[in-house]
Formats: C-alpha cells, sequence, structure tokens
C-alpha cells in the first residue's frame, strides 16, 4: 500500500465513501452522530485506512494553546471527515470545514450527513481553497 504522501487524496475519500456506505447500510437513518462515528471508525480500519479520531486543531498559528476546533477524523493525513445526522447540511457546516481545512492543510474535507434515505445524498466534499501545506498535521 502506497503512503499517504504518495496517495491522491480522491482515492482516499472514495474509501471513506465507499465505508460510510457500508455503515448505512447497515444501519440506515434515524440515529445520533456518535453510533455513526464508531461504525464509521471500525469501518475504515477494516478497509486499511490510516486515522485520528476526534483531533483537535487551534485557531490559529498564532494560538497553538488557545480555542479550536474538534474535528471528528482526519484519514491518512489528507482528508478531513465530519459526521452529521442532520435533516438537511447548512451553510455553517460547510464553513466550519472550510476553517478546518485552512488551520490542517488538507486538501480535501467530507461532510457525511448519515441522516438520509441513500447515503450518496448524504456526501459532500469540500475543498481547501486556501495555501496548500501543511500546519498542524
Amino acid at each position: 500500500m502506497a503512503s499517504a504522501i504518495d496517495t491522491p487524496h480522491h482515492l482516499v475519500t472514495n474509501r471513506v465513501v465507499k465505508a460510510a456506505i457500508r455503515v448505512h447500510e447497515m444501519t440506515g437513518p434515524g440515529t445520533l452522530e456518535d453510533p455513526f462515528k464508531l461504525a464509521l471508525a471500525i469501518e475504515m480500519g477494516e478497509a486499511g485506512l490510516v486515522f485520528r479520531r476526534d483531533v483537535w486543531l487551534p485557531l490559529s498559528a498564532a494560538a497553538p494553546r488557545g480555542p479550536g476546533y474538534r474535528i471528528d477524523f482526519i484519514v491518512e493525513t489528507v482528508v478531513i471527515v465530519e459526521i452529521k445526522a442532520v435533516v438537511e447540511l447548512a451553510a455553517a457546516h460547510r464553513a466550519h470545514m472550510l476553517e478546518c481545512l485552512k488551520v490542517s492543510g488538507c486538501p480535501v474535507g467530507l461532510l457525511l450527513n448519515f441522516n438520509v434515505a441513500s447515503m450518496p445524498a448524504g456526501v459532500r466534499r469540500v475543498l481547501n481553497s486556501s495555501t496548500p501545506g501543511r500546519k498542524y498535521m
């Protein structure tokens, strides 16, 4: 298996989405976020993905020990994954993801809303529009 640095992020996102679809097929919609997080962690682990869970990122380089963001997963050091179980993803979810991408330097994020009839409808990819490069990874 290629290292995370050698693996294009689209290959990682595809594997995460496949794991999310497997979780959704087993559980269906209608539960809280935490059971989905646990089930997705198990599926990603079984798929051989390397990830960190419940990662804290500072708000900025100027305040590395101050307040920050908690994100659900960083996968293969290139993809941020946020789990939701909401009626509809909101602009605030995307804004939060964009901030996390900017701070982390990850190239892409996935917003996964499990409260949908079909999981592909709950997947939103968000690209990092800030300058490339890892800041806190």
